[in-house]
């Protein structure tokens, strides 16, 4: 389907309203129902960030409250690279939440009919959009654009019923990437759920140690650890026993694996016979060097990349940069620790990848990927401590990561911890994967927008079979 005919500009279709300049003695850490849409708030190639919001407790005006499937872009990005300037987004509907048209972001207002709302969205995270908005931006360090330099974009404008349909198509793809992704989280939370179970508030142990305490036998502090492990009460769990007798053992194999009593340690009360430890005794640790910057490349050609935490997803990274001369290497499957600007976030490697010095890989040396990614998640107070001791931004070396002290519990356990989450682990990449697929359908749609040429019936059947 060929729509080329002439060349029209943005400021033909919509103008863009500036934000308010909210003030900052009302912003707070607490979460409340006003948040501010900031830069930050936009995902690399677009999209809207729903993990990071700014609450606001102070005065808001009527004119600045967002609404559901509002069109926004970003003004202003902090990175050297300009990652997300000039990108779109839809404000989400989330309960308990009202967001906030702030300043450095500007509101698509719609002049007229000619143009549909979601292939607008996607148009202003195409390729020649996002060249044309950052080769006209200003600053060195900060990088700005501006409604006027957004609005002489120019494109090849479809009929607006292909538009529709091209829309929709977009649309669709991108809820269901969102819903995996929201899958995926739900799952995340459960296996974090039982890490902190079992490793930071060691309830199986105090569980034990309760039913000691209350004079059961060994017999009713082992039927405590199973219930709280299994989460039955133990009229279930008897119940469970004959049952699923092979299910039943293994609950009883666990709760057996956990000591009945607490010893002193350096970090507070730990379980008997666990020791502590200091991080680089405890995993192997790999501290980033970037190479050459004249070595990148988006072609894919030597060895993938990451300077820092640029690309990090929710638990995986998206691939975008490529060096052809490699210096420090993570494995597949070590856990990237981003140790600037901000320490402490944290993404699980899908390949072996040359890391930057914004970055570091790390693995437990039990090689369980699974226990390294929830501990580390669990130390994330102490990664904090970092950031506020930088002058400008926050940073940790190798010396002190190494330092931290951590608790080492039985190898057994972090290996059965490990077993226990595995097919949670799966299912979470196996999903990742499928919107790995999506997003490049997504990605090839978008460069085709401005092309002229698009065949929709081979975008529908590649949906199809992805979804599948």
């Amino acid at each position: 389907m060929s729509f080329k005919q002439q060349m029209n500009r943005l400021s033909d279709f919509i103008d863009i309203k500036h934000g308010y300049a909210f003030k900052g003695d009302f912003f707070v850490s607490d979460e409340k129902e006003d948040c501010l849409v900031t830069p930050g708030n936009f995902a690399i190639g677009g999209g809207f960030k729903e993990d990071k919001l700014k609450y606001y407790a102070g005065p808001v005006p009527e004119d600045y409250i967002l609404h559901r499937n509002d069109l926004v872009v970003t003004m202003t990005d902090l990175s050297k690279e300009a990652d997300t300037l000039g990108f779109s987004a839809l404000i989400p509907e989330i309960t308990g939440h009202r967001f906030l048209h702030n300043q450095r972001i500007g509101l698509i207002q719609f002049k007229n009919d000619e143009i549909d709302k979601f292939y607008l969205y996607f148009l202003l995270r195409s390729r020649e959009y996002r060249h044309h908005v950052v080769s006209s931006a200003s600053g060195t360090t900060v990088k700005h654009t501006s409604p006027t330099k957004i609005l002489s974009f120019e494109f090849y404008k479809p009929p607006l019923d292909v538009q529709k349909i091209i829309g929709k198509y977009l649309i669709d793809i991108e809820n269901k990437i969102q819903l995996n992704t929201k899958i995926n989280k739900t799952l995340e939370a459960m296996a974090q759920s039982i890490f902190k179970s079992w490793f930071v508030d060691f309830d199986p142990v105090r569980a034990k140690m309760a039913a000691l305490v209350s004079g059961g036998s060994d017999r009713d502090a082992e039927l405590a650890a199973m219930s709280v492990i299994s989460g039955k009460d133990e009229d279930a769990i008897l119940q469970f026993e004959q049952a699923d007798p092979d299910a039943y053992k293994e609950l009883a194999e666990t709760a057996a694996l956990f000591p009945s009593a607490m010893q002193d340690s350096e970090l507070g009360e730990i379980p008997e016979g666990w020791e502590v430890a200091d991080l680089g005794e405890s995993y192997e640790v790999v501290m980033g060097q970037s190479p050459n910057g004249n070595t990148y490349n988006e072609q894919k050609e030597g060895v993938l990349f990451f300077q820092g935490r640029a690309e990090f997803g929710w638990r995986f990274p998206t691939p975008r940069l490529y060096t052809t001369d490699p210096k420090r290497m993570a494995k597949k499957d070590d856990i990237l620790l981003s140790v600037r600007a901000p320490v402490g976030d944290l993404n699980w490697a899908l390949n072996d990848c040359c890391i930057g010095r914004g970055l570091s890989g790390l693995k437990h040396h039990s090689g369980c990927s699974s226990y390294s990614y929830a501990h580390l998640n669990h130390l994330k107070d102490i990664f904090d401590r970092f950031n506020s001791e930088g002058t400008v931004f926050g940073s940790i070396n190798q010396k002190d990561l190494k330092a931290i002290k951590i608790i080492e519990p039985e190898k057994t356990l972090v290996e059965l911890f490990t077993r226990k989450v595995d097919d949670i682990d799966n299912s979470i990449e196996n999903s990742n994967e499928q919107i790995i697929v999506l997003s490049s359908i997504r990605d090839t749609l978008l460069l085709k927008l401005l092309s002229g040429e698009i065949d929709l019936s081979a975008i529908e059947t590649e949906f199809d079979e992805a979804c599948s």
